[in-house]
């Protein structure tokens, strides 16, 4: 996505963007013999535009660049493309950020539960005889208390 914007981004505004001292469009820059300022932020090369790119992307000062790239060309293909880009750009570095942030919570999530594992089995050698075998306990207990079958039917029988 970065290299699509870049090269967009030299098809529309290479070597099109270039002020006088006071800060005014030079039209036909590389023909006219008025000494002028490139931006800092252009188009002009390959390397010049990845970097415009990612500049937008990260939200600094894309705003003059804008403007800049505005006053110099026309605002029917400038606003479009920036906006785009800025978009979009967002749009992927938001999944980015929370893809990172679920990938730690999950990573998160999954050792506690190895710890709650760890915990629990640590925890059950501590415990009392009694504790540990509760379930057992109380099945031999409540076996007591009932009626057994066999009891009731010779007595029956009797």
């Amino acid at each position: 996505m970065i290299i699509t914007y870049a090269l967009m981004g030299q098809e529309l505004f290479a070597w099109k963007v270039k002020f006088d001292k006071d800060s005014i469009p030079i039209s036909n820059p590389l023909t006219s013999k008025v000494e002028g300022i490139w931006p800092y932020v252009t188009f002009n090369t390959f390397n010049e535009a990845l970097y415009s790119v990612f500049v937008v992307f990260a939200n600094e000062e894309w705003m003059n660049i804008l403007i800049d790239h505005y006053k110099a060309t026309s605002g029917i293909q400038t606003v479009p493309f920036f906006m785009s880009l800025l978009m979009l750009g967002q749009y992927v570095l938001l999944n980015l950020f929370l893809a990172i942030l679920l990938e730690n919570f999950d990573e998160d999530t999954m050792e506690n539960k190895g710890k709650k594992k760890l915990l629990s089995k640590a925890s059950m050698k501590n415990l009392p005889w009694y504790k540990r075998n509760w379930e057992k306990i109380k099945i031999w207990f409540l076996a007591d208390k009932m009626p057994k079958k066999s009891k009731n039917k010779r007595q029956k029988t009797n």
